[in-house]
This record gives structure tokens, C-alpha cells and sequence, in this order.
């Protein structure tokens, strides 16, 4: 079976990422970005806030940075999940926020399921828009334990807040039940960690989508990946199959620091799967509208790097 009807499209794009020419990483994509496009899942590590005991060692990410990572590609929005580096402190969001520009900017919180309504409500007003799951190898372990999930998801249900799950695909299937209980939207992040669209975790992802309160990250193209890059043909067929079967439930995002993939040759590869234009502008700007509350009115200009702006004053 054929992954994806674009072979050709894919040796041209293949041909791109190979014979890029010297100006500067932007002439690599192999499309103009919208304006209004949105990275929905990257993270800042500042050290000016302190790490939680036994944190693995992470290089600095801050703010400057990440504006320096994601001029280049042209993205203009972005939404923050605050990485584990800081347990469930959200205070770094404030401030990450305030660098970014508020109105431009949202993010994820991680909280305890005890969190209290007042930090809810304060949270909401800096721009938190969801609360992230985490479970790697024992739910038990992690900060919100699985019987936690939908007290907490009555809980900020009020706010128009969604769930967003990180976990490895096996166990994204035994938490179906659950997930298809919540009274919030869910969104999944990294592609559920589906290679092929033959896996529990792919099947649980599309039941979701189509209650039409689930949402799909495809970002983390890479992760799962077994082919590579630069087309990443495996991954990008799944990415493809959720597109076309639920083209207003997919967002995309750089998971900057933790990725160390050419993000340009991701965004070709998302380029590819999503099929045409339009459903790639629905990808990076008007889903991320929908999820984050992003005002469709007011959609910045795709950021230019200086190498295009020294050729277009040239």
C-alpha cells in the first residue's frame, strides 16, 4: 500500500532540502508561511528559575533564543508548555509570556490536581489556555495520577481550559475510556507516538478526533519516525490520514529545544502531508485560532529572517 500519493512532490522537496541555496535557512521551506502561523508546542528552560531536585542536565533555552530558532522559519504565534525542568511551578510563564507578547502567546501549565480555583483564574488571565499530562513508563508516578484526570478536567472545564496527554503510544490505547469521558477538549501531543496508522494509539487518536472535542499535535514528526528524514515518509502518512480525515483538529509545532531535526525539512514534510494549501493554512493558523484563542481578526506578519530582509532591500 502506498504511503502517500506524492512521490514526486517528495523528490522535488527531497532535491529542495538537499540543493538549498546559501542565503539562509528560510529558502529551504518549500512554501510561503502564512501570516498568523503558529508553533503550538515548544519550551522555554530559563535558569533564573530554579529546577526541580534530580532534573537531567538542560542546556539554557530561553526566550531570546527561541525568537532567534523560530525567525527563520517565519512563525508568528506560539504556545509555551512548561517543561518538567520545573515541576509544577508556572511561575516562569508569566514572565516567558511577557518577553513573547502576550497577544501572540499562550501556554500549557502542569498543576497538581489540588491546584486552587484563584490560581486557575489567575493562570487563564496570563494567557494558560490547558493543562498538561505526563506519564512515561508508571501513571502513578506522575502528577496528576489517572483517577485525578477527570476531577481535574471538571475543574477547569469552566475556563475553556483543554487536556493535553504526553504519553508513549501503548498507553495512550488503555486510557481511551478515559479520554473519551472528558468533558474539556484533548488534545495529544506528538501524533499519539503512531508510526503507522495500523497501531492502538493511532485508532484511539482518530475516535477521538471524531467526537469533535479532540485535537492532534503533529509535531514530533521525528520521534517515531523509521525512515528519517528528510521526508520522514512514515510519519508523514499518518500525519497525512489524520489531516484528511479531520482537517480542523490538527496543529503542528517545533518542540523546540527537545527536537534536533531540520525543522525545515518537518515542515516540508507536513507541507506534503497536508495536500494542499488550504489545509496546510488550517494546520498552522486557523486551528491554533480555534484551540488557543487566537484572534482571527489580528494575524501578525510571518516573521522574515535577515537574510530575507537583506534581499528584499537589495
Amino acid at each position: 500500500m502506498a504511503l502517500l500519493p506524492w512521490s514526486r512532490r517528495e523528490a522535488l522537496l527531497a532535491g529542495l532540502a538537499v540543493a538549498a541555496p546559501v542565503w539562509g535557512a528560510d529558502d529551504r521551506r518549500s512554501f510561503a508561511m502564512p501570516d498568523g502561523a503558529c508553533d503550538a508546542h515548544h519550551h522555554i528552560y530559563d535558569p533564573r528559575f530554579p529546577y526541580v531536585p534530580n532534573q537531567h542536565a538542560t542546556p539554557d533555552a530561553t526566550v531570546p533564543d527561541y525568537q532567534d530558532f523560530r525567525r527563520p522559519l517565519g512563525l508568528s504565534r506560539d504556545v509555551i508548555v512548561l517543561p518538567s525542568a520545573y515541576g509544577t511551578n508556572n511561575d516562569p510563564l508569566l514572565f516567558f509570556e511577557g518577553l513573547m507578547g502576550q497577544a501572540d502567546t499562550r501556554s500549557i501549565a502542569v498543576l497538581h490536581a489540588d491546584v486552587g480555583d484563584a490560581q486557575l483564574k489567575d493562570l487563564h488571565a496570563i494567557g494558560v489556555r490547558g493543562v498538561r499530562i505526563q506519564y512515561f513508563d508508571d501513571p502513578a508516578r506522575g502528577l496528576i495520577r489517572p483517577e485525578e484526570i477527570v476531577p481535574v478536567a471538571k475543574r477547569i472545564a469552566p475556563l475553556g481550559w483543554h487536556i493535553q496527554f504526553h504519553v508513549p503510544g501503548p498507553l495512550l490505547a488503555q486510557l481511551e475510556p478515559v479520554l473519551l469521558s472528558l468533558p474539556t477538549a484533548v488534545v495529544i501531543d506528538h501524533m499519539g507516538h503512531a508510526s503507522s496508522v495500523d497501531q492502538p494509539q493511532y485508532a484511539t487518536v482518530r475516535k477521538l478526533l471524531d467526537t469533535g472535542r479532540g485535537w492532534i499535535k503533529v509535531s514530533g514528526m521525528e520521534m517515531d519516525s523509521k525512515v528519517g528524514p528528510p521526508l520522514y515518509s512514515d510519519t508523514a502518512a499518518v500525519t497525512g490520514a489524520y489531516i484528511r480525515a479531520n482537517p480542523d483538529r490538527v496543529v503542528w509545532g517545533t518542540n523546540w529545544p527537545v527536537t534536533k531535526s531540520n525543522q525545515f525539512d518537518l515542515l516540508n514534510a507536513l507541507a506534503v502531508a497536508a495536500g494542499s494549501p488550504k489545509r496546510l493554512h488550517q494546520v498552522l493558523v486557523e486551528n491554533p485560532e480555534a484551540l488557543y484563542g487566537f484572534d482571527p481578526k489580528r494575524r501578525p506578519a510571518a516573521l522574515k529572517s535577515r537574510a530575507s530582509k537583506i534581499r528584499d532591500e537589495a
